[in-house]
């Protein structure tokens, strides 16, 4: 190679300080020896690039895990194209025994070819992702580039790096209830800031750059998680593609023995990982409300491998152990012959199971619940037929994803309305949360909208993960007691989501319960503030279609509003019946503008709720309870006392919390 050519290559490149482990490569660049360039880069990358490809869980390319992500430039679809041509011919390389050593040799060229196209084409700065991929490329094929490549590719990232460090700014993350989802740009950015700086640290010590993206990266967790690691509500629907960054970054740090996490952050990390984990449908998906519906074209494993793919990398980097609950569960979810042969064995289990061997099985749900993420999680077990309720209200939408023993039931935003008199309000309002209970046997959610013009609605949401029933009870409170109400919300069953088979409507010909059936699985759905038989008249209803639960009450200066769902398999062909019950004060009986009450008796299991809307006097009687409480959901034994799940003190006169 002629002398100009050589000064050409070694052009703007810094000769890095007197220091442990860069004097080979000071002098290399000194002498403008390619070769010896060539020996010290890898000599310094060795022990990155050994750590780097040992945390992997794939041996493809992380950075293609974000291409479908974002928007990429048409320099950057190229070069993704390219990548995953590669990334094909790798995998056909692996499956054959056969000439293994040409097909790797093969690859080899490809790759040499794949850097050598793109640094023809690289005239002007990359993007984020590019950034990334490139930085990924170099520390895997550093070893088999030629000299010149590999000394090319340095020059062209010291140079983006030294134009973009003077003017390297701070991200800042705000989710907003009118914007949504605004994360991953900033994430990416920062990300790229990171890897870079790793990749060009041969060079010289961490620099500010590597502060500032350091310190963004912690800005973005601590920012968009609560201090327990729950995920803020506006993410939901975006989880893999936020988790990415986060899961790539922990590697790169860990190859370079480089901490990207604050001590305070890297418990975060953990703990993200664990509730992202709860929230893996049986489908290896996240079950968080606004699911995409895949194609006909895309297998369910293709289509999973992503999500699961992020979330195993997230969750070795987080250092669960092989054997632990949170991988285990995302091994077994990766299959979808071995999940349904899960649901169907508990399903089996369950149908046959005693009470005294359910009873040994109490056990804490994983639960959680964050004012400041505006969300909750519960989920019965890690295994892939859990029970699992997630809701969130960051916005004036209130969702819910709700499935049992596995397979998705209700999924997308419940929406309502409720007419008072001549006045129309909609599910326009903020929600909050008053009210958070979990214990062995269930877990409890209390929030409530807004008030505005004399009207408040609350909403309970309680679930028994281990005895598999939920109760779902809206409550409207009217300042006036004569005004006529009317309530009416929208439950989204879910449809086309490709888990199990397809959910069907049956609708029972005596009563007014409904059956939600997919495969072996049965979900009851009961109406408790309308009377069990149809031929008597009620004034509501719940009707149902392929795609919502539609529910319909009126009253007077109040409504309770309890909607009871059972997946128990041993109560599937019991027989049921429910009816409103009498609350009593002061020798009176109260009006549905203060109190409302109703049992349910599905065979051998009763259940009752009762929900007061106006503070007594004294305590009130129901089914032989005396209460001053706000709510109770309790169980009925054959002794007909009434054992209380939940008791929800009544709150203080001027304060607007409950308590538990």
């Amino acid at each position: 190679m002629s002398a100009p050519s050589v000064n050409r290559l070694f052009a703007g490149l810094p000769a890095p300080r007197k220091s442990a482990g860069r004097t080979p490569l000071r002098k290399a660049i000194s002498s403008k020896d390619p070769a010896a360039f060539h020996r010290a880069w890898n000599a310094f990358m060795e022990v990155p690039r050994e750590r780097f490809l040992k945390k992997r869980v794939v041996a493809d390319l992380m950075s293609l895990w974000s291409v479908d992500d974002i928007e990429l430039s048409g320099r950057e679809r190229e070069l993704a194209a390219s990548i995953e041509d590669l990334a094909d011919l790798r995998s056909q390389a692996s499956r054959t025994s056969r000439g293994a050593r040409k097909a790797e040799e093969k690859l080899v060229e490809s790759y040499h070819e794949l850097i050598a196209n793109w640094l023809v084409e690289a005239t002007s700065s990359p993007g984020d992702w590019e950034t990334i991929a490139v930085c990924e490329l170099v520390l895997i094929c550093g070893p088999a580039l030629p000299a010149e490549t590999l000394l090319s590719c340095c020059r062209l990232l010291w140079s983006w790096h030294a134009e973009h460090r003077s003017d390297a700014q701070h991200t800042t993350f705000q989710p907003s209830p009118d914007v949504g989802f605004i994360g991953l740009p900033q994430t990416l950015n920062a990300e790229a800031r990171w890897v870079r700086e790793l990749i060009l640290s041969p060079f010289e010590p961490p620099s500010e750059e590597a502060v500032s993206a350091g310190a963004d990266l912690n800005r973005i967790m601590t920012e968009c998680t609560d201090s327990e690691g729950m995920i803020h509500g506006s993410l939901f629907s975006h989880l893999r593609e936020w988790l990415t960054p986060l899961a790539r970054v922990a590697v790169w740090g860990a190859a370079f023995d480089r901490a990207v996490w604050t001590s305070q952050n890297e418990d975060r990390f953990r703990t993200l990982v664990e509730k992202s984990a709860a929230l893996i449908g049986s489908d290896g998906e996240f079950s968080t409300l606004d699911r995409a519906v895949i194609s006909d074209e895309t297998s369910q494993e293709d289509s999973a491998t992503s999500t699961l793919t992020v979330l195993k990398q997230a969750a070795r980097m987080a250092e669960y152990r092989p054997t632990g609950k949170v991988r285990r569960l995302l091994s077994i979810t990766g299959s979808s012959r071995k999940t349904d042969r899960e649901i169907r064995r508990c399903i089996r289990r369950l149908s046959s199971e005693t009470k005294k061997k359910s009873d040994r099985r109490k056990s804490r749900a994983a639960a959680w619940q964050s004012d400041q993420s505006s969300a909750l999680i519960v989920r019965s077990s890690f295994e892939p037929a859990a029970d699992l309720l997630v809701a969130e209200w960051h916005s004036a939408e209130f969702r819910m994803y709700l499935s049992a023993l596995g397979l998705p039931v209700f999924s997308g935003s419940w929406q309502w309305s409720v007419t008072a008199g001549e006045q129309t309000l909609s599910s326009s309002a903020t929600w909050n949360c008053t009210c958070w209970f979990v214990d062995e046997e269930v877990a409890f959610a209390e929030l409530e909208s807004q008030p505005f013009s004399g009207v408040r609605v609350h909403r309970h949401l309680l679930i028994a993960p281990k005895d598999h029933f939920a109760v779902l009870t809206d409550s409207i409170v009217c300042d006036e007691a004569e005004k006529a109400i009317q309530w009416e919300s929208l439950l989204p069953i879910r449809s086309g989501l490709p888990v199990g088979p397809e959910l069907t409507v049956d609708p029972d010909q005596i009563t007014r319960e409904i059956r939600l059936m997919s495969g072996e699985l049965v979900v009851r759905v009961f109406p408790l503030w309308l009377d069990d038989d149809r031929v008597v008249y009620a004034h509501g209803a719940l009707e149902a279609d392929d795609q919502n639960l539609r529910i319909t009450a009126r009253g007077k200066g109040g409504l309770v509003v309890p909607l009871v769902l059972d997946w128990h398999p041993a109560r599937t062909c019991e027989p049921a019946d429910w009816a409103r019950l009498t609350v009593s004060e002061a020798r009176r009986n109260v009006t549905s503008h203060e109190a409302g009450a109703a049992r349910l008796r599905i065979g051998s299991h009763q259940i009752m709720m009762y929900r007061s809307l106006m503070r007594p006097q004294v305590n009130r009687t129901v089914l032989g309870l005396h209460t001053g409480d706000e709510s109770v959901y309790g169980r009925v034994p054959v002794s007909g006392q009434v054992e209380p799940l939940v008791q929800v003190e009544a709150s203080a006169p001027d304060s607007t919390e409950a308590t538990t």
